[in-house]
């Protein structure tokens, strides 16, 4: 049979991973809204504080059914760009596009 719909699923989900020496954290960061840019606070805990420029990649598209097509515009595209973070004492706040795929990659200050 069929799952029933999920209701209050949040929209944004969000994992983060270290390097072995602790120096670096990868935050990824999931919009699911097809059409809405949802803002973010990504807070650290303990003393781990990142430096004020990172770098993100972010893989999005126009919606939930874009594909690339040979021959064809993308319309899936990834773009990588470093960032300034306007961190404040106990983190960041970022803005997610929608229907995308965010890594943004911390380096430790």
């Amino acid at each position: 049979g069929t799952e029933p719909p999920q209701r209050d699923v949040p929209w944004l989900r969000v994992n983060a991973t270290a390097s072995r020496d602790r120096d670096r954290v990868f935050v990824s960061v999931v919009n699911r809204h097809p059409e809405q840019a949802i803002s973010a606070t990504i807070e650290f805990a303990g003393d781990w504080r990142p430096l004020a420029r990172a770098r993100a990649s972010v893989l999005g598209g126009d919606g939930p059914t874009a594909r690339n097509a040979p021959g064809a515009v993308s319309a899936v595209r990834l773009s990588r760009a470093d960032c300034d973070l306007a961190a404040g004492r106990e983190g960041f706040a970022r803005l997610f596009e929608p229907h995308s795929v965010t890594v943004l990659e911390l380096t430790r200050a």
